[in-house]
C-alpha cells in the first residue's frame, strides 16, 4: 500500500467504522473503498466530499491528511493523545492538519518540543486564544489604512 490508501485505511479504522459501515454512511460500495485503500484506485473528488464529514475534516484537510508523511502525522497525534485535555486545539484533526501543513513546509521532522512550538506559534500568528491563559483586556492595536492613516480602535 501506498501512503493514501494506508492513510485512508487509519483514518476509517480510528474513526471506528468498518469498511462496510463507512461505505454505507457515504453511498460507495465497499469494493471500492477496498480498491481505494489498496491503492487499486484513486478517491474521486465527490468520493472525498463525502468521506470528510465522516472523519469530520474539510475536503481540504482529508486532502492534505491523505497525502502528507505518516510518520509526521502519528508523531503528531500521539503527542495530542499523551497532551489530552490539557491542549484541546491538538485534538481537533484540522487543526492537526494545519500543523501538519506547516511541518511540511518547513521540510523538517520535529520532536515533541518543536511540534509544541510550531503549535503556539500558529495559535499566536492566528491570533487565537490560548486554552487556559488569563483574558487580555488591552485595547486593539492601531493599524495603518491603506495610505497609512492611523484608523480608530475598534
Amino acid at each position: 500500500m501506498t501512503d493514501l490508501g494506508a492513510s485512508l485505511r487509519d483514518l476509517r479504522v480510528s474513526a471506528g467504522f468498518t469498511l462496510r459501515q463507512l461505505a454505507a454512511r457515504v453511498g460507495a460500495s465497499p469494493a471500492h473503498l477496498c480498491l481505494v485503500e489498496n491503492d487499486h484506485a484513486r478517491p474521486s473528488l465527490d468520493l472525498l466530499s463525502r468521506l470528510a464529514p465522516e472523519f469530520g475534516l474539510s475536503v481540504d484537510a482529508l486532502v492534505e491528511h491523505l497525502f502528507e508523511d505518516r510518520t509526521a502525522r502519528r508523531s503528531l497525534e500521539a503527542l495530542a493523545e499523551r497532551l489530552g485535555e490539557r491542549c484541546p486545539r491538538l485534538q481537533d484533526r484540522s487543526w492537526r492538519a494545519l500543523l501538519l501543513r506547516a511541518q511540511q513546509e518547513a521540510g523538517t521532522a520535529l520532536t515533541e518540543a518543536a511540534w509544541l512550538r510550531l503549535h503556539a506559534a500558529l495559535e499566536e500568528a492566528l491570533n487565537l486564544p490560548v486554552p487556559g491563559a488569563p483574558a487580555v483586556s488591552e485595547p486593539a492595536p492601531r493599524f495603518a489604512g491603506a495610505w497609512g492613516a492611523a484608523r480608530p480602535a475598534v
